[in-house]
């Protein structure tokens, strides 16, 4: 087996593709050289570009965009990182950078677009994902089902046919999805009485963006 990915990122993510055996290490933070090893975080080399690829292991969106950006314009190369006991038709197209994870079915004419996460026992039946999105663990997008660009699945959500879920929108754990969702929204299901309402700030907040949010003084 050929150990020539490196995962860009750290964290629970970054852990567990760590555990694959095509991957040699990961890279963190702003040092995208230094290739480190999983558990000690000790350096274990520097990275190749004409030898190393990179995949993404980070959960949020925006930090998706901005250190995969950053790995291209040094000059590294993106690859894709499929687990051993994923179903992928090989009429799908995976974009680079993507990930996907144990137990995944994808199948069909299914598309997934650039540094996209495919967690773990999800499925997509010939549905299409786009750029930078998460499908957490056990998700569902069904046939003709469209996600656009950076939007994240919640465990458990279904996707149904051809329903299409909008630019950075999210779907909450468990929910599913029976009518089209415009972009930037939350969509939640609480008992009966399901909550659809846009976001303002990106969703999950990261803990600089809870900061700027508290009032000053």
């Amino acid at each position: 087996m050929l150990r020539n990915i490196v995962i860009i990122g750290w964290g629970q993510i970054a852990d567990l593709l760590c555990e694959f055996p095509e991957v040699v290490g990961y890279i963190k933070g702003d040092n995208l050289d230094d290739i480190l090893e999983q558990g000690s975080g000790r350096v274990i080399g520097k990275v190749n570009p004409e030898f190393h690829q990179g995949v993404i292991g980070i959960g949020k969106s925006d930090y998706k965009v901005e250190s995969s950006k950053a790995w291209l314009e040094r000059g590294y190369k993106l690859g894709r990182l499929t687990h051993s006991s994923a179903y992928v038709s090989p009429r799908a197209k995976i974009g680079e950078g993507s990930v996907i994870m144990p137990l995944a079915f994808v199948d069909g004419e299914s598309t997934i677009g650039r540094c996209s996460i495919i967690g773990p026992q999800c499925a997509l039946r010939v549905a299409s994902v786009g750029n930078y999105c998460h499908l957490a663990i056990q998700s569902k997008v069904l046939p003709d089902a469209i996600l656009e660009d950076y939007v994240f699945l919640g465990a458990g959500s279904v996707v149904l046919e051809g329903k299409r879920v909008g630019f950075s929108s999210v779907i909450g754990a468990s929910a599913t999805v029976s009518k089209d969702i415009p972009p930037r929204h939350i969509y939640l299901e609480k008992s009966k009485n399901p909550i659809l309402k846009e976001i303002i700030f990106s969703y999950p907040l990261t803990q600089r963006e809870k900061a700027n949010r508290r009032p000053k003084g």
